[in-house]
Protein backbone atom coordinates (compact mmCIF):
# COMPACT_ATOMS: atom_id res chain seq x y z
CA UNK A 1 0.00 0.00 0.00
CA UNK A 2 2.88 2.44 0.73
CA UNK A 3 4.65 1.31 -2.00
CA UNK A 4 1.96 1.92 -4.52
CA UNK A 5 1.54 5.69 -2.88
CA UNK A 6 4.89 6.45 -3.09
CA UNK A 7 5.38 4.99 -7.14
CA UNK A 8 1.85 7.47 -7.60
CA UNK A 9 3.70 10.68 -6.02
CA UNK A 10 6.68 9.77 -8.57
CA UNK A 11 4.84 9.70 -10.99
CA UNK A 12 2.80 13.37 -10.28
CA UNK A 13 6.39 15.02 -9.42
CA UNK A 14 7.64 13.85 -12.45
CA UNK A 15 4.77 15.51 -14.47
CA UNK A 16 4.52 18.33 -12.57
CA UNK A 17 8.57 18.57 -13.73
CA UNK A 18 7.99 18.60 -17.13
CA UNK A 19 5.18 20.76 -16.87
CA UNK A 20 7.94 23.82 -15.07
CA UNK A 21 10.51 22.52 -17.59
CA UNK A 22 8.14 23.40 -20.68
CA UNK A 23 7.36 26.46 -19.58
CA UNK A 24 11.24 27.45 -18.98
CA UNK A 25 11.50 26.87 -22.62
CA UNK A 26 8.90 29.05 -24.00
CA UNK A 27 9.80 30.46 -26.93
CA UNK A 28 10.18 34.24 -26.77
CA UNK A 29 8.45 37.42 -29.00
CA UNK A 30 9.94 37.00 -33.03
CA UNK A 31 12.61 39.38 -34.09
CA UNK A 32 12.03 41.34 -36.92
CA UNK A 33 13.10 40.07 -40.33
CA UNK A 34 15.64 43.17 -41.45
CA UNK A 35 19.15 44.38 -39.90
CA UNK A 36 21.17 47.63 -40.40
CA UNK A 37 23.36 47.72 -43.09
CA UNK A 38 24.85 51.26 -42.70
CA UNK A 39 24.32 54.16 -41.00
CA UNK A 40 24.87 57.96 -41.12
CA UNK A 41 23.80 60.00 -38.64
CA UNK A 42 25.16 62.89 -36.33
CA UNK A 43 27.02 59.90 -35.08
CA UNK A 44 28.62 59.05 -38.73
CA UNK A 45 28.57 61.50 -41.38
CA UNK A 46 25.36 63.05 -40.81
CA UNK A 47 23.95 66.27 -39.70
CA UNK A 48 25.02 66.61 -36.31
CA UNK A 49 21.70 67.10 -34.89
CA UNK A 50 20.10 64.59 -36.55
CA UNK A 51 19.79 60.97 -34.57
CA UNK A 52 18.68 57.47 -35.87
CA UNK A 53 16.99 55.33 -32.87
CA UNK A 54 16.43 51.56 -32.21
CA UNK A 55 15.73 49.56 -33.76
CA UNK A 56 16.92 51.41 -36.69
CA UNK A 57 19.75 53.06 -35.33
CA UNK A 58 21.90 52.71 -31.90
CA UNK A 59 21.22 53.55 -28.54
CA UNK A 60 22.91 56.95 -28.14
CA UNK A 61 23.44 59.75 -25.67
CA UNK A 62 22.81 63.45 -26.27
CA UNK A 63 22.82 66.51 -24.45
CA UNK A 64 21.03 68.66 -26.88
CA UNK A 65 17.52 70.13 -26.96
CA UNK A 66 14.65 68.41 -28.72
CA UNK A 67 12.90 70.06 -31.67
CA UNK A 68 9.75 69.65 -32.01
CA UNK A 69 8.45 71.84 -34.66
CA UNK A 70 10.15 70.50 -37.42
CA UNK A 71 8.49 68.44 -40.58
CA UNK A 72 10.52 65.71 -41.44
CA UNK A 73 10.05 63.40 -44.51
CA UNK A 74 10.88 59.91 -44.53
CA UNK A 75 11.86 58.31 -48.43
CA UNK A 76 13.07 55.05 -48.80
CA UNK A 77 14.50 53.82 -51.87
CA UNK A 78 15.79 50.49 -53.42
CA UNK A 79 19.50 50.42 -53.19
CA UNK A 80 20.54 50.15 -56.78
CA UNK A 81 24.86 50.09 -57.03
CA UNK A 82 25.71 52.89 -54.37
CA UNK A 83 22.96 54.54 -54.70
CA UNK A 84 18.64 55.14 -55.04
CA UNK A 85 17.19 53.04 -57.73
CA UNK A 86 13.24 52.89 -57.45
CA UNK A 87 11.74 54.76 -54.81
CA UNK A 88 9.28 52.40 -52.67
CA UNK A 89 7.80 54.64 -50.33
CA UNK A 90 7.35 58.48 -49.18
CA UNK A 91 6.01 59.81 -45.25
CA UNK A 92 5.63 62.59 -43.66
CA UNK A 93 2.90 64.33 -41.20
CA UNK A 94 0.17 64.68 -43.35
CA UNK A 95 -2.84 62.84 -43.51
CA UNK A 96 -2.05 61.98 -46.70
CA UNK A 97 0.81 58.94 -45.60
CA UNK A 98 -2.10 57.52 -43.49
CA UNK A 99 -0.93 54.54 -41.03
CA UNK A 100 2.29 55.52 -41.91
CA UNK A 101 2.00 59.23 -40.87
CA UNK A 102 4.98 60.55 -39.06
CA UNK A 103 4.11 61.65 -35.47
CA UNK A 104 6.04 63.18 -32.79
CA UNK A 105 6.50 61.95 -29.09
CA UNK A 106 6.95 65.22 -27.09
CA UNK A 107 7.15 62.61 -23.79
CA UNK A 108 9.98 60.46 -25.39
CA UNK A 109 11.36 62.90 -27.11
CA UNK A 110 11.55 61.50 -31.32
CA UNK A 111 9.83 61.52 -34.30
CA UNK A 112 8.55 57.86 -35.22
CA UNK A 113 6.56 55.82 -38.39
CA UNK A 114 5.79 52.41 -39.41
CA UNK A 115 7.09 51.35 -42.65
CA UNK A 116 5.51 48.56 -43.90
CA UNK A 117 7.81 46.55 -46.01
CA UNK A 118 5.13 44.28 -47.50
CA UNK A 119 3.86 47.16 -49.28
CA UNK A 120 6.81 47.52 -51.06
CA UNK A 121 5.74 47.14 -54.92
CA UNK A 122 6.48 43.95 -57.33
CA UNK A 123 8.14 42.41 -54.05
CA UNK A 124 9.22 38.58 -54.86
CA UNK A 125 9.28 37.05 -51.79
CA UNK A 126 11.81 34.68 -53.24
CA UNK A 127 14.93 36.99 -52.70
CA UNK A 128 15.24 39.65 -50.50
CA UNK A 129 16.47 43.37 -50.68
CA UNK A 130 18.34 46.56 -48.98
CA UNK A 131 16.76 49.86 -48.69
CA UNK A 132 17.81 53.24 -47.94
CA UNK A 133 15.65 55.53 -45.53
CA UNK A 134 16.18 58.75 -45.73
CA UNK A 135 15.19 61.31 -43.80
CA UNK A 136 14.54 65.48 -45.25
CA UNK A 137 13.58 68.80 -43.47
CA UNK A 138 12.69 71.45 -45.59
CA UNK A 139 14.26 69.63 -48.85
CA UNK A 140 17.71 69.16 -46.89
CA UNK A 141 19.04 65.22 -46.42
CA UNK A 142 19.61 64.91 -42.94
CA UNK A 143 20.97 61.20 -42.97
CA UNK A 144 20.06 57.58 -44.19
CA UNK A 145 20.22 53.99 -42.95
CA UNK A 146 20.62 51.48 -45.25
CA UNK A 147 18.40 47.83 -43.91
CA UNK A 148 18.54 44.56 -45.11
CA UNK A 149 14.85 43.25 -45.13
CA UNK A 150 14.14 39.76 -44.97
CA UNK A 151 11.41 37.72 -46.93
CA UNK A 152 8.78 38.10 -44.20
CA UNK A 153 8.66 41.63 -45.06
CA UNK A 154 8.13 42.99 -41.79
CA UNK A 155 6.66 46.12 -40.42
CA UNK A 156 9.59 48.59 -39.47
CA UNK A 157 9.22 50.88 -37.10
CA UNK A 158 11.26 54.06 -38.13
CA UNK A 159 12.50 56.47 -34.94
CA UNK A 160 14.38 59.28 -35.11
CA UNK A 161 15.28 62.69 -32.96
CA UNK A 162 15.84 66.17 -34.03
CA UNK A 163 17.54 68.69 -31.51
CA UNK A 164 17.62 72.58 -31.89
CA UNK A 165 20.27 74.11 -34.22
CA UNK A 166 21.13 77.52 -35.72
CA UNK A 167 20.18 77.24 -38.96
CA UNK A 168 23.06 77.28 -41.93
CA UNK A 169 23.54 80.12 -43.46
CA UNK A 170 22.12 80.75 -47.10
CA UNK A 171 24.52 79.49 -50.01
CA UNK A 172 26.23 82.39 -51.65
CA UNK A 173 24.68 83.60 -54.73
CA UNK A 174 26.18 82.80 -58.23
CA UNK A 175 28.48 84.83 -60.08
CA UNK A 176 27.69 86.55 -62.94
CA UNK A 177 30.59 87.44 -65.39
CA UNK A 178 30.98 90.25 -67.63
CA UNK A 179 34.00 92.01 -69.56
CA UNK A 180 34.77 94.32 -71.85
CA UNK A 181 37.79 94.46 -74.34
CA UNK A 182 39.73 96.77 -76.52
CA UNK A 183 42.00 95.66 -79.29
CA UNK A 184 44.31 97.55 -81.40
CA UNK A 185 44.75 95.39 -84.18
CA UNK A 186 45.56 91.89 -83.15
CA UNK A 187 46.26 93.05 -79.83
CA UNK A 188 44.08 92.87 -77.19
CA UNK A 189 43.11 93.37 -73.64
CA UNK A 190 40.32 92.37 -71.68
CA UNK A 191 39.21 93.14 -67.89
CA UNK A 192 36.89 90.81 -66.46
CA UNK A 193 36.44 93.31 -63.26
CA UNK A 194 33.44 94.07 -64.02
CA UNK A 195 31.74 90.38 -62.75
CA UNK A 196 29.60 90.35 -59.67
CA UNK A 197 31.93 87.11 -57.49
CA UNK A 198 33.00 87.02 -54.55
CA UNK A 199 36.88 87.73 -53.73
CA UNK A 200 38.01 84.27 -54.13
CA UNK A 201 36.49 83.88 -57.64
CA UNK A 202 38.73 82.23 -60.27
CA UNK A 203 38.78 83.63 -63.46
CA UNK A 204 39.52 81.70 -66.52
CA UNK A 205 39.46 82.50 -70.27
CA UNK A 206 39.26 81.34 -73.78
CA UNK A 207 40.14 83.08 -76.62
CA UNK A 208 38.40 80.29 -79.67
CA UNK A 209 42.12 80.49 -81.51
CA UNK A 210 43.17 77.09 -80.05
CA UNK A 211 45.80 78.91 -77.73
CA UNK A 212 45.73 77.26 -74.32
CA UNK A 213 43.25 79.02 -71.80
CA UNK A 214 44.83 82.04 -69.45
CA UNK A 215 43.54 82.93 -65.99
CA UNK A 216 43.18 86.17 -63.74
CA UNK A 217 40.79 89.38 -63.72
CA UNK A 218 42.29 91.29 -65.96
CA UNK A 219 44.44 89.45 -69.28
CA UNK A 220 45.94 90.75 -72.41
CA UNK A 221 46.02 88.34 -75.47
CA UNK A 222 47.29 88.74 -79.34
CA UNK A 223 45.66 87.08 -82.50
CA UNK A 224 48.04 85.64 -85.00
CA UNK A 225 45.60 86.40 -87.94
CA UNK A 226 42.61 88.97 -88.70
CA UNK A 227 39.12 87.35 -87.95
CA UNK A 228 36.01 86.86 -85.36
CA UNK A 229 36.52 84.86 -82.39
CA UNK A 230 34.50 84.04 -79.75
CA UNK A 231 36.02 84.94 -76.53
CA UNK A 232 34.74 82.77 -73.60
CA UNK A 233 34.83 84.40 -69.68
CA UNK A 234 34.44 81.82 -67.07
CA UNK A 235 33.96 82.77 -63.46
CA UNK A 236 33.42 80.50 -60.63
CA UNK A 237 33.21 81.14 -56.48
CA UNK A 238 31.23 79.73 -53.84
CA UNK A 239 28.02 80.29 -55.60
CA UNK A 240 28.81 78.32 -58.76
CA UNK A 241 29.87 79.29 -62.20
CA UNK A 242 28.71 81.90 -64.77
CA UNK A 243 30.40 82.46 -68.23
CA UNK A 244 30.53 85.82 -70.62
CA UNK A 245 30.99 84.85 -74.20
CA UNK A 246 31.47 87.79 -76.55
CA UNK A 247 32.46 88.09 -80.82
CA UNK A 248 36.03 89.86 -80.86
CA UNK A 249 36.88 91.29 -84.25
CA UNK A 250 40.41 91.75 -84.53
CA UNK A 251 42.32 93.36 -87.64
CA UNK A 252 45.62 92.58 -89.58
CA UNK A 253 48.11 95.95 -88.69
CA UNK A 254 49.23 98.15 -92.25
CA UNK A 255 52.27 96.97 -93.59
CA UNK A 256 54.98 99.14 -92.69
CA UNK A 257 56.36 102.58 -94.64
CA UNK A 258 58.53 101.73 -97.32
CA UNK A 259 62.71 103.45 -96.18
CA UNK A 260 62.45 107.10 -97.79
CA UNK A 261 64.86 107.32 -100.92
CA UNK A 262 68.41 108.35 -101.16
CA UNK A 263 69.60 110.47 -103.75
CA UNK A 264 72.39 110.53 -105.48
CA UNK A 265 73.80 111.29 -109.10
CA UNK A 266 77.07 111.63 -111.16
CA UNK A 267 77.78 114.32 -113.58
CA UNK A 268 80.39 114.96 -116.50
CA UNK A 269 80.24 118.19 -119.23
CA UNK A 270 81.58 118.85 -122.40
CA UNK A 271 81.82 122.73 -123.08
CA UNK A 272 78.64 124.22 -121.66
CA UNK A 273 76.54 120.97 -122.17
CA UNK A 274 76.23 119.00 -119.53
CA UNK A 275 74.60 114.95 -118.86
CA UNK A 276 73.22 113.94 -115.11
CA UNK A 277 72.71 110.25 -114.12
CA UNK A 278 70.67 109.92 -111.14
CA UNK A 279 70.50 106.04 -110.97
CA UNK A 280 72.86 105.15 -108.50
CA UNK A 281 70.03 106.69 -105.94
CA UNK A 282 67.80 104.00 -103.49
CA UNK A 283 64.25 104.59 -104.52
CA UNK A 284 60.87 102.43 -105.68
CA UNK A 285 60.99 102.18 -109.18
CA UNK A 286 57.77 104.19 -109.68
CA UNK A 287 60.34 107.11 -108.09
CA UNK A 288 60.38 110.80 -109.40
CA UNK A 289 63.24 112.57 -110.51
CA UNK A 290 63.51 116.57 -110.23
CA UNK A 291 66.81 118.51 -111.42
CA UNK A 292 67.24 122.19 -110.12
CA UNK A 293 70.08 123.19 -112.61
CA UNK A 294 71.29 126.12 -110.53
CA UNK A 295 71.07 128.76 -113.52
CA UNK A 296 67.31 129.96 -113.29
CA UNK A 297 66.24 127.35 -115.71
CA UNK A 298 63.09 125.30 -115.29
CA UNK A 299 63.82 122.44 -113.54
CA UNK A 300 64.54 119.21 -115.42
CA UNK A 301 62.90 115.71 -114.49
CA UNK A 302 63.59 111.80 -115.51
CA UNK A 303 66.27 109.74 -113.25
CA UNK A 304 68.82 110.70 -116.42
CA UNK A 305 69.12 114.46 -117.88
CA UNK A 306 71.43 116.62 -120.03
CA UNK A 307 71.77 120.49 -119.98
CA UNK A 308 73.00 123.17 -121.77
CA UNK A 309 74.21 126.58 -119.53
CA UNK A 310 74.38 129.74 -121.20
CA UNK A 311 77.91 130.55 -120.05
CA UNK A 312 80.73 129.10 -118.20
CA UNK A 313 80.97 129.03 -114.30
CA UNK A 314 79.79 126.62 -111.13
CA UNK A 315 76.75 125.73 -110.65
CA UNK A 316 74.46 124.33 -107.85
CA UNK A 317 73.16 121.40 -109.04
CA UNK A 318 70.56 119.78 -106.59
CA UNK A 319 68.78 115.86 -107.54
CA UNK A 320 65.38 115.57 -105.76
CA UNK A 321 63.86 112.33 -105.48
CA UNK A 322 60.33 111.44 -104.36
CA UNK A 323 58.71 108.24 -104.13
CA UNK A 324 55.54 106.02 -102.42
CA UNK A 325 57.31 106.21 -99.05
CA UNK A 326 56.21 109.94 -98.77
CA UNK A 327 59.79 111.12 -98.09
CA UNK A 328 62.33 113.20 -100.30
CA UNK A 329 65.97 113.62 -100.33
CA UNK A 330 68.29 115.92 -102.28
CA UNK A 331 71.86 115.50 -103.28
CA UNK A 332 73.73 118.94 -103.83
CA UNK A 333 76.13 118.95 -106.07
CA UNK A 334 78.65 121.71 -108.01
CA UNK A 335 79.34 121.49 -111.45
CA UNK A 336 81.62 124.01 -113.13
CA UNK A 337 81.33 124.92 -116.53
CA UNK A 338 83.95 126.04 -118.86
CA UNK A 339 84.69 127.04 -122.49
CA UNK A 340 87.82 126.35 -125.13
CA UNK A 341 89.45 130.03 -125.74
CA UNK A 342 90.75 127.78 -129.45
CA UNK A 343 86.89 128.12 -130.15
CA UNK A 344 85.76 131.48 -128.73
CA UNK A 345 88.56 132.62 -131.57
CA UNK A 346 86.71 130.57 -134.12
CA UNK A 347 83.19 131.83 -133.41
CA UNK A 348 85.00 135.47 -133.97
CA UNK A 349 86.37 134.55 -137.13
CA UNK A 350 83.03 132.99 -138.39
CA UNK A 351 81.12 136.33 -137.01
CA UNK A 352 83.64 138.36 -139.02
CA UNK A 353 83.07 136.54 -142.26
CA UNK A 354 79.31 136.76 -142.16
CA UNK A 355 79.43 140.57 -141.50
CA UNK A 356 82.00 140.93 -144.72
CA UNK A 357 79.02 138.56 -146.40
CA UNK A 358 76.50 140.89 -145.83
CA UNK A 359 78.44 144.17 -146.82
CA UNK A 360 77.09 146.22 -149.96
CA UNK A 361 79.68 145.73 -152.73
CA UNK A 362 80.34 150.01 -152.88
CA UNK A 363 82.37 149.13 -148.97
CA UNK A 364 83.88 146.52 -149.95
CA UNK A 365 85.42 148.31 -152.85
CA UNK A 366 86.29 151.18 -150.79
CA UNK A 367 88.24 148.57 -148.80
Amino acid sequence: MATRSRSSFVRHAAVLLVGILGCERAPTAPTLDFRLVSLHDASNAGASYFYFLPPVGHQVSYSGVFDATASPEVRICEIAGSGCGIEVADMDMSSASGDERITVDAQNQLYETNWHSWRVPNYSSSKTRTYRIRVYVGGTLLGYADVWVGPSLPTIPIKFRLEVHAAPPPPPPAPVASFTFSCSHLACTFDGSGSTAQASASYSWGWGDGTPADTGKTHAHAFSAAGAYSVILAVTDGGGMDADTQTVTVTAPPPPPPPPPVAAFASSCTDLTCSFDGSGSTAQASASYSWSWGDGTPAGTGQTATHSYGAAGAYHVILAVTDAGGANAAAPGQDRVRQRPGRQLGDLRRQHRRQRRDEPDEQRRLR
